[in-house]
């Protein structure tokens, strides 16, 4: 008998897609023991659409937030009532291919010791199939030593993601960093932990953008990564060892300079200048940064292509970086 699998799909607003999403983990040819769908407050149909999946399988277990909590409120939920042996996430607006559980399982014949698994999954915009193509984010992980490439970037596709429902027992609830990068923060404690890692050299499902991205993202998506990153390893001295000092500055930089040139992009220069100077105070003397720093005087961030060096230097950085890893 395969191991017992607990389907965990948060979903806040997601009429729209949510039943094909559903319906693609109930056709998976490995049937899943349950399929726990935790509505976050939705004010759409959400709930209503639960209700009648529910209704036509007893695998659909709908969950209830009476208010909107965030996804890594939904997902802790559902990893706190998932009865399966492993958990596998689901974006509500993501597809599974019908072998995905089943190729996955198949991985524990040669990973019996593995605590997460993952894989590759196609990326496609506003449903148009003629858009899909492979992410390859799968293959930058490490899987014999996640942490050396996961600390950079999250590589790791949370709808293709299968994990130890007795690790997050060990791990703890799923937290955010304003709002965003839980799934990263959750994949680097689990590495932390020291989870063995396995993948699919292949896509198991379809990550799907809808061209509806905030412009506010512009500044929380690089503050929370560069929180997540400090919470995680600024404490850990041993992993910074591992790592190095200098790759973990420049994701540090990159990050910054992300936070500083989101803030100029929305117009809120009083608050850009404000990370500006704690960053020079911080990486001033960092060759690169000095560069940068160069190039935009007299005029600081009022230089006209300011926000194109800050670009321009942190890509450098991430580049430097991943030369190292």
């Amino acid at each position: 008998m395969p191991p017992t699998v607990s389907v965990v799909i948060p979903c806040y607003n997601a009429a729209s897609h949510l039943e094909r999403t559903i319906r693609s983990a109930l056709e998976q040819t490995v049937a899943p023991t349950e399929i726990l769908c935790i509505d976050d407050g939705s004010k759409d149909a959400t709930w209503d659409i639960l209700q009648r999946l529910a209704e036509e399988s007893s695998l659909v277990r709908p969950i209830q937030h009476e208010l909107n909590r965030g996804v890594a409120a939904a997902r802790t939920t559902g990893c706190e009532n998932a009865a399966g042996e492993w958990i596998a996430f689901l974006d509500s607006d993501d597809l599974w291919v019908p072998e995905k559980l089943e190729l996955q399982l198949a991985l524990l014949d040669e990973h019996p010791d593995a605590a997460l698994l993952h894989g590759d999954a196609w990326s496609e915009t506003d449903d148009d199939q003629a858009t899909r193509k492979p992410m390859l984010r799968h293959q930058l992980v490490r899987d014999d030593d996640p942490i050396m490439t996961l600390f950079a970037a999250n590589w790791v596709i949370t709808s293709v993601t299968m994990i130890r429902t007795d690790w997050t027992r060990r791990i703890g609830p799923f937290r955010a960093y304003d709002g965003v990068v839980e799934d990263h923060d959750y994949w680097l404690r689990f590495t932390l932990a020291g989870a063995k890692f396995a993948h699919v050299d292949q896509p198991l499902a379809v990550y799907r953008k809808h061209g509806t991205g905030l412009s506010a993202s512009e500044v929380r998506m690089p503050r929370g990564k560069l929180a997540c990153l400090e919470a995680n390893l600024l404490s850990r001295p041993k992993i910074i060892d591992r790592i190095g000092r200098e790759n973990l500055d420049g994701m540090r930089i990159y990050h910054t300079l992300g936070v500083v040139r989101g803030l100029m992009r929305q117009g809120n220069r009083s608050a850009a200048a404000a990370e500006w100077d704690a960053f020079l105070e911080r990486f001033g003397k960092r060759p690169e940064v000095a560069e940068l720093r160069k190039s935009l005087w007299p005029f600081g961030l009022r230089h006209r292509r300011a926000t194109d060096r800050l670009r321009q230097t942190a890509k450098v950085v991430r580049g430097a970086v991943e030369s190292r890893l």
